[in-house]
């Protein structure tokens, strides 16, 4: 085989006619290069104004699970991309914190110290001293019911009609005894209350009597905010966000929704309404500024972990909305409770006797109107309601409109 020569080269000479419109043309070409670069660039680490979701990393146990948050991006560009970041951490320190405060079995000042510190003063966060406070301040003995809750939890976390029967107080009678034994003890201050000492301390007394009853059950709790957490919690993460000049709303899969807005931002709230086996979407309240809204309903809608409901084979529904007695019980499918003055966690506390009636009373409905806490509800196709600065828009639904009735 013979070596191949290489080809000879031809030397071409280029003429330098045009040569200013050449260079020109290359210019702009590196130009439009270069822009488009820039606008990758810029697109990959700018924002646009508007309403954002912010999750929260889950690097470190939360409560993000539990809950979304709609955040308001007031700049854009390079500025909204760093203030978007400042927003996004901001939120997963809320949802940190709170964890820690209310549902954490290892957290020093949080809710599980205070159980695991009977009859011994126990420093607590102050978050968590300002829920207590809100409690004992309106007479709730809600969170003694702790034990009760256990069967509850139970109940909603089950997949078998059966086992679930065993634990709800409604349908099982050996569990209807022991809840109102333990309802004999938690209902009475003298076997168990909590003193507020000040400065963020506390004292968790619990008789002899009591602890030895309880003794008997595995790792037993005395203090549980049950279906109050996620209101306390929804507080305190808008409180945690506005402070530090964020604007939006966040809202838990339990129903709670908190705004924490400048003027001039709104949100929408749906209205809705069981109708039979179908939930009709019955008319949209526009919220403003700092509200506490508590949504109620008698019926499953997700089979989540989170949704704290059961429903039987024959479509008796077990909520987590418990009377005095300790036992669920409903006076309507839906309820839309809210305050333009207070918090999820007041607003729970004043209307949830409201749902938990036998039938909603009207007077009570007016009571609290009068307290600043507003109802909206369904009845007959009309959507009820006492807010007279209320923005509510009626929404078609099937075959037949709803009609807005205010309340005397």
């Amino acid at each position: 085989m013979r070596d191949r020569e290489p080809k000879p080269v031809k030397n071409v000479e280029v003429s330098e006619r045009h040569m200013g419109l050449r260079i020109a043309v290359i210019v702009v070409a590196v130009a439009v290069a270069l822009t488009a670069f820039g606008l990758g660039v810029s697109a990959l680490f700018s924002e646009s104004k508007g309403w954002k979701t912010l999750r929260a990393d889950t690097a470190a146990f939360n409560c993000g699970g539990d809950f979304v948050c709609n955040y308001y991006l007031d700049e854009d560009g390079f500025k909204g991309r760093r203030r978007l970041e400042a927003a996004q951490n901001a939120y997963t320190s809320a949802c940190v914190n709170a964890y820690d405060i209310f549902e954490s079995e290892t957290f020093e000042g949080g809710l599980a110290s205070v159980n695991g510190n009977v009859n011994a003063e126990t420093h607590v966060d102050p978050s968590l001293y300002s829920a207590f406070s809100l409690m004992k301040e309106n007479g709730s003995r809600a969170m003694y019911l702790a034990p009760v809750y256990e069967f509850y939890y139970s109940l909603f976390y089950c997949d078998d009609d059966e086992y679930a029967a065993q634990n709800d107080p409604n349908q099982n009678a050996e569990t209807a005894r022991a809840v109102a034994d333990i309802l004999s003890f938690a209902m009475n201050e003298e076997h168990i209350d909590l003193k507020l000492l000040g400065e963020n301390t506390v004292r968790l007394e619990v008789s002899k009597t009591y602890a030895d009853f309880l003794s008997a059950w595995e790792d037993p709790t005395f203090l549980d905010f049950f279906i109050y957490k996620n209101a306390f919690i929804a507080d305190y993460i808008a409180e945690y966000m506005s402070q530090r000049g964020f604007y939006g709303t966040v809202s838990s899969v339990d129903g709670f929704t908190r705004s924490f807005l400048s003027d001039g931002l709104t949100f929408e709230l749906n209205v809705f309404d069981l109708d039979g086996e179908f939930v009709n979407l019955a008319a949209t309240l526009t919220g403003r500024g700092d509200m506490g809204v508590v949504r109620f309903r008698d019926y499953g809608i997700s089979p989540a972990r989170f949704d704290l409901f059961y429903t039987y084979a024959d479509g008796v529904t077990v909520t987590p909305y418990l009377d005095a007695e300790g036992k669920n019980r409903s006076c309507i499918h839906d309820l839309l409770t809210y305050s333009y003055e207070a918090g999820c966690a007041y607003t729970l506390l004043k209307s949830l006797p409201l749902y938990t009636a036998e039938t909603l009373v009207a007077s009570e409905v007016s009571r609290l109107c009068d307290g600043g806490i507003f109802s909206v509800y369904c009845s007959d196709f009309s959507v009820r309601y006492n807010d007279a600065s209320s923005p509510l828009r009626i929404a078609l639904s099937g075959d037949r409109a709803y009609t807005l009735q205010p309340l005397p």
